[in-house]
């Protein structure tokens, strides 16, 4: 016998969005400049053509 049940939707609420986008533009900006300054050149040439992607002034 198997039992169906109904799962309610997780209410998110306004903060917790902010917030989440937030950490998550932190996050990535700390990734492309971390890695852009790296000593290892095949990491800084990722992070170089990243930045011209985004148009994204680097030199």
């Amino acid at each position: 016998m198997t039992a169906i049940t109904k799962q309610k939707p997780i209410a998110v609420g306004f903060t917790a969005r902010v917030l989440s986008l937030s950490a998550m533009a932190v996050l990535g900006g700390l990734l492309v400049g971390g890695v852009g300054f790296a000593n290892i050149p095949a990491l800084h040439n990722a992070a170089h053509d990243v930045r011209h992607t985004l148009s994204f002034p680097c030199h």
